[in-house]
């Protein structure tokens, strides 16, 4: 009797334990299934300025995010930011500025006189649309100079955040012209008063 009882408590055990193996191999076959969710992006939007070229013009740049939402920024001359690169923008920069370096190292202290400002859009899914546009306005009382005019424009770099780590999405692109004469003053005015600033508007499709 003692005999049957046990085999009988084994063969229970057996079975119980036969059905939570085929339970927990099921679990895994569903999981295998299916994908790892993907974290959303953080955007940094990085607007880069020179502050000489304040005594030119000032720039209206107006950022809209992924739900349509637009926020309007002025820079100038009163701008004293403080911000600083990100070592993937800092990296960009200096890459950009080589071809203006080889050409005079005199550009170097001018180049090194930058303004900048970040905006981060958090949480951007894949797919999502973000518009920026930088306008240039004269200031009137500027003065160029006989020689040695110099300008700068406004630029924009993105970089993804994606579980706290850079990825470069957009790099730098200058749009400068260093040392020209007072003789061309008007065509470069002609070019820019109350224009948009190419390199400084674009709409981007945020894909990672």
């Amino acid at each position: 009797m003692m005999k049957k009882t046990i085999w009988m408590l084994a063969a229970i055990l057996f079975c119980s334990l036969g059905s939570t193996m085929l339970t927990a191999c099921g679990d895994d076959d569903d999981d295998k299934g299916k994908e790892p969710q993907k974290a959303n992006a953080d955007v940094r939007i990085a607007v880069v300025t020179q502050n000489d070229t304040y005594n030119m013009f000032t720039f209206d740049f107006s950022l809209t995010d992924p739900s349509g939402k637009t926020t309007n920024y002025k820079f100038d001359s009163s701008d004293k930011s403080d911000d600083k690169f990100y070592e993937n923008e800092a990296s960009s920069f200096e890459t950009a500025s080589i071809p203006y370096l080889l050409m005079s190292p005199n550009v170097k202290e001018y180049l090194e006189n930058v303004n900048m400002h970040h905006y981060v859009i958090k949480n951007v899914p894949s797919g999502s649309k973000i518009d920026y546009k930088t306008v240039a306005h004269l200031v009137k009382t500027y003065e160029p100079k006989e020689k040695g005019n110099s300008y700068f424009m406004p630029t924009v770099m993105v970089t993804l955040v994606i579980d706290g780590k850079d990825r470069p999405f957009q790099s730098f692109l200058f749009n400068a012209n260093f040392g020209f004469d007072k003789s061309i003053y008007d065509k470069f005015i002609e070019r820019y008063d109350n224009k948009v600033i190419e390199e400084a508007s674009k709409t981007l499709t945020i894909v990672y």
